[in-house]
């Protein structure tokens, strides 16, 4: 048996209008900061969405790794790029981030998102599996 301790949380709420500005931005810009932000896995899906759906997408983006930033020690912090981590989802749909080149291949990081209008919040939960059955 599997059991998740809990090494951090991290919460983000960002103002959604504030997104729907950088992307009125010139192209370069849009194309430069999406390159920071989101892995690449994300963008294929952010280029093809309607406007609408990129406000989120890249405002989702944003709150849910600033979250998880601010559950990392000051170690993983100095070495934390946005668009190394990206958003998965297990195989009961449940959602979480994920960095491929990420050290602790013991630890998860659960991710919840609510919008409520112009409003996003994100929280992650930072967690460290333990097998119980050698305790």
């Amino acid at each position: 048996m599997r059991l998740g301790v809990t090494l951090g949380i991290g919460v983000d709420v960002v103002h959604t209008p504030r997104f729907q500005r950088i992307l009125a931005r010139n192209d370069d810009y849009v194309a430069r900061f999406m390159a920071r932000i989101l892995h690449p896995s994300e963008r294929p899906r952010f280029v093809e969405s309607p406007p609408a759906q990129q406000i989120n997408q890249l405002s989702g983006a944003w709150a849910a790794k600033e979250a998880l930033f601010k559950t990392l020690d000051p170690v993983d912090q100095k070495r934390f790029q946005f668009n190394q981590w990206y958003r998965h989802y297990n195989p009961q749909g449940k959602p979480f981030i994920r960095n491929d080149h990420y050290q602790h291949k013991d630890e998860e990081f659960l991710l919840s998102v609510s919008h409520d209008g112009e409003v996003l919040v994100a929280n992650v939960l930072r967690q460290k599996n333990v097998d119980t059955s050698s305790l």
